[in-house]
């Protein structure tokens, strides 16, 4: 099978298929997202038939991804574990779709949950990653890394706009 993340549905009708698969990095699942993974993610998922037709699928998907601090522009690897619970309803119309449940398009004989494992990747990594909560980030002056040096620049420098409110306080 070329895809690890096609469910064959005919295949569910004999019981609840199981599957676990490293994805290439490089996969066209990813293009555009500006992920940068440390190694390949891993999906590991178990797709079972209802008796109305529908698909559960649960899982997790595990995944190293580089993130660069927003503040100090530090890269590190985050591990993330992704959980995957979700349903695949034949009766649901595209568009209409509840927080885990998606349609499963009529008269198909497999169906790719790669969309759907990618759009639970994006929404998991955070926008806006830091390296800690304590991040001090750059110096605005001169550039350097707050966290792991002291700079020497000069502090005294008043913002005039704030000028206004200080000599209210005097």
């Amino acid at each position: 099978m070329s895809n690890p993340l096609t469910i064959d549905l005919a295949r569910l009708a004999e019981g609840p298929l199981e599957r676990t698969a490293r994805l290439a990095p490089e996969s066209v699942s990813w293009t555009g997202s500006a992920l940068r993974f440390a190694e390949a993610p891993t999906v590991s998922f178990t797709a079972q038939a209802n008796l109305a037709g529908a698909v559960q699928v649960h899982g997790t998907v595990e995944v190293p991804i580089r993130l660069s601090c927003r503040r100090c522009l530090a890269e590190s690897v985050r591990r993330f574990e992704i959980p995957l619970d979700f349903l695949l309803e034949p009766e649901l119309e595209p568009g209409s779709e509840d927080e885990g449940v998606f349609p499963l398009p009529r008269g198909v004989d497999r169906v790719d949950i790669g969309p759907i494992v990618r759009e639970e990747l994006l929404l998991t990594v955070p926008e806006y990653p830091l390296c800690g909560n304590d991040c001090r980030g750059l110096c605005p002056r001169c550039g350097i890394n707050l966290n792991t040096a002291e700079c020497d620049c000069a502090v005294s420098e008043v913002d005039p706009r704030w000028e206004a409110l200080r000599k209210l306080r005097v």
